[in-house]
């Protein structure tokens, strides 16, 4: 699959083919997929999730100054 659309967010790309946008992290040194979304905002806050459970309080995220202010 070729990606059409470069995202504004980290871990998310958009996939032509089937007209989302995709999330991933690595774990491990793998990708790992975690979904599809139709908005990239959704995309990027279901990256934020998934990089907040997998690296606590020291996730690098999409929208970190309004995590910091929830923390």
């Amino acid at each position: 699959m070729r990606h059409s659309r470069v995202s504004l967010f980290k871990g998310v790309c958009y996939i032509k083919a089937r007209e989302k946008w995709e999330v991933h992290i690595y774990q491990h040194g793998k990708k790992k997929h975690i979904g599809y979304y139709d908005l990239e905002i959704d995309a990027a806050k279901a990256y934020d999730e998934a990089v907040i459970k997998k690296c606590g309080r020291r996730a690098v995220t999409n929208f970190n100054q309004v995590w910091n202010f929830l923390r």
